[in-house]
Parts: C-alpha cells; sequence; structure tokens
C-alpha cells in the first residue's frame, strides 16, 4: 500500500467510530465530517475542487470541534481534513496547513491516544512520514513509526 492511500485506508478502517461515543448529536456531525471528507476525496475528480472543498469542510470541521471541546472524536476529522487539504494546497500553504493538521492531532492525541482504535496514532504517522524532513519540514521516518506504535510506516527513507 503506498503512503499515498494510508490516508484513505485509516480513515476508512475507523470510520464506524464516529458512532461509538456517548453523545449521539457529535457523533452525527463528526459523521456528517467523515461524509463530505470521503466525497471530495474520492467523487471530485478536480484538485483545485477538492483543495476549494476540503477547505470550507475544514472550517466546518473546526466549528464541531469548538463545540466539543475535550472531546477528541471532533479534532481527529479536523486534523484528518486539514491533512487532506494540506496535500492538495499550493506549494506556498502545505506547511503551514500541515503543521495546523499536526497540531490539531496533537490534540486529539492529548486527550485520546486510542481514539477510533488507534486512527488519531495512524493520521500522526502518515502525517510525519509525508512531510518533508529538516530542515524544509518536520517529517520523520522515526517519528512516522513512534507515532504509529512502532508499525512500519512505509520503505525506509533517509531523514530524520
Amino acid at each position: 500500500m503506498t503512503v499515498r492511500y494510508a490516508l484513505a485506508f485509516a480513515a476508512l478502517t475507523f470510520a464506524g467510530a464516529a458512532n461509538a461515543s456517548n453523545n449521539p448529536a457529535m457523533d452525527a456531525a463528526v459523521r456528517r465530517i467523515n461524509d463530505q471528507w470521503a466525497h471530495i476525496r474520492y467523487q471530485v475528480a478536480d484538485r483545485n475542487e477538492q483543495y476549494r472543498q476540503l477547505d470550507a469542510l475544514a472550517g466546518q470541521a473546526a466549528q464541531v470541534s469548538a463545540r466539543y471541546p475535550g472531546r477528541a472524536e471532533p479534532l481527529l476529522w479536523q486534523g484528518i481534513v486539514v491533512s487532506e487539504e494540506a496535500a492538495r494546497a499550493s506549494v506556498l500553504k502545505q506547511l503551514g496547513l500541515a503543521r495546523s493538521a499536526r497540531d490539531i492531532l496533537e490534540k486529539a492525541q492529548g486527550i485520546d491516544p486510542n481514539i477510533a482504535d488507534g486512527g488519531v496514532k495512524m493520521s500522526l504517522g502518515v502525517l510525519y512520514y509525508r512531510v518533508p524532513g529538516f530542515p524544509i519540514g518536520f517529517g520523520s521516518t522515526a517519528k512516522a513509526r513512534a507515532a504509529r506504535g512502532g508499525a512500519e510506516a512505509g520503505p525506509e527513507r533517509s531523514r530524520q
């Protein structure tokens, strides 16, 4: 499996976890973010249109996260959306969005590191793997493996 599809696989693997909390309203809001993300990711063909829609969805996801402070589920999906937005953004915006996604996902991990059966760890691992390493970015194969609990993050890469 390529790294490009790892995030999508991870998202689909733990998508059902959106219904696992004790808050049905939050679950419904998170499920809508999940469903919209999947629609954009798999049914919108134009990269620029994907970016535009992901940008709007990131705003919606931020509102859901703000509505449910202290809950990891909305933060996880906000981080996934912002990470996907970073992948579609212009070169000048990619790193800033990736940093935002990292910060959001780390906040979710701080609340509940096991949310969505480890989905936050998988998402952080993929993000660390996809972002360039020092001196350009914060990416690191070692951090990717650590975030994923020591699981393989893909082929060995020479960055630290």
